[in-house]
């Protein structure tokens, strides 16, 4: 099978759980998704998933929110790698990253450290499976994995983060 994704050859994948009854339905729907260059079943954690034909954002993004209103998918998880997912610059637009955080220290505290990280416009202690969300802006997207991964995940007391990015930010007068 030829690689027809960037020249770094990288594959975005799109994961998914399907209600058992209507997989076969979903799987038949796949095919008529452009974008996507491969698809399967697996076993596991989840029951598809998708290999897209490239990094183009729009592309990709438009393709897994097709993917999301079959009726059958019961959730979704998207793995992009971040060579080839550079944001480009337009009216001073900037990457955005929202970063999902597990304490095992105070709260407030965790706050004040990642508000000292340069790119951290936002920290806040949020309910649920969560305790923390922070929002990183930068340059590309790869600037934020690498501030997530080498200030943000080094900072005594997170236990666990999940990152996830921002494709399309709508600002509001």
């Amino acid at each position: 099978m030829a690689n027809i994704h960037t020249a770094n050859g990288l594959p975005t994948y799109l994961f998914a759980t399907v209600e058992k009854q209507k997989l076969k339905s979903v799987l038949n729907k796949l095919k008529e998704v452009a974008y996507i260059h491969w698809f399967g079943t697996t076993s596991g954690r989840y029951d598809i998933v998708a290999s897209f034909k490239g990094n183009d954002m729009q592309k990709t993004y438009a393709a897994i929110k097709e993917i999301r209103s079959f009726n059958g998918i019961v959730s979704t998880t998207s793995l992009f790698p971040f060579e080839g997912h550079v944001k480009p610059q337009r009216n001073g637009e900037h990457a955005i990253g929202q970063v999902f955080l597990r304490v095992d220290k105070p709260a407030q505290e965790m706050i004040q450290s990642l508000k000292s990280i340069s790119g951290v416009s936002e920290a806040l202690a949020v309910s649920g499976q969560w305790d923390v969300l922070a929002t990183v802006r930068g340059q590309s997207y790869e600037e934020i994995l690498a501030k997530t991964i080498q200030e943000i995940s080094q900072i005594d007391g997170i236990r666990t983060s999940e990152t996830t990015f921002v494709y399309n930010p709508t600002v509001s007068a």
